[in-house]
């Protein structure tokens, strides 16, 4: 995965996921760290884009909460962190799915959405929390009408008015 193609928003959020992984003494970093750092965001569009689905947002946390408490400890991991092979396939998941939109970066409102399909290790946990694929994509579609994401910074002008008033 190329570091370059993620927006700054979606480069943070793994940056929190890695240092949720290091405090937790894990390992790797889990698609449900991700998941975690995006619910966690004070000023994310990720919560605002998943109340627009109706998702149940205590759930979804006490979800990830228990998720990560399943995670492997290791009694020192000496800092050395790294993305697990279902981090990696669901980036890339992502990646296909803005190259698909016609997105020239991979933002953070396209990994949820790679979250929720079917073969993702999350899709249990979305679902249950009454996330469904096709209401996300509606909100995504809302939220960003016709534009794509051609910045690293897209994310950051998404929505601007609302955001600051």
């Amino acid at each position: 995965m190329r570091m370059d193609k993620l927006t700054n928003a979606l480069q943070q959020a793994l940056g929190d996921a890695q240092s949720l992984a290091v405090g937790r003494n894990h390992s790797m970093i889990e698609p449900a760290h991700l998941l975690s750092a995006f619910l966690n965001q004070s000023r994310g569009a990720i919560t605002p884009l998943l109340r627009k689905t109706g998702a149940n947002l205590v759930a979804l946390k006490s979800s990830v909460t228990d998720a990560l408490a399943k995670v492997p400890v290791l009694a020192d991991t000496a800092g050395d962190v790294q993305g697990s092979q279902a981090l990696g396939r669901l980036l890339n998941r992502a990646d296909k799915l803005s190259q698909d939109r016609g997105d020239a970066f991979i933002s953070n409102d396209i990994v949820l959405l790679a979250m929720v399909e079917k073969n993702s290790p999350l899709s249990r946990m979305m679902v249950d929390a009454g996330i469904i694929e096709t209401a996300l994509k509606t909100a995504i579609e809302q939220v960003r009408g016709s534009d794509s994401v051609q910045s690293a910074d897209a994310e950051e002008h998404r929505q601007a008015l609302e955001k600051y008033t």
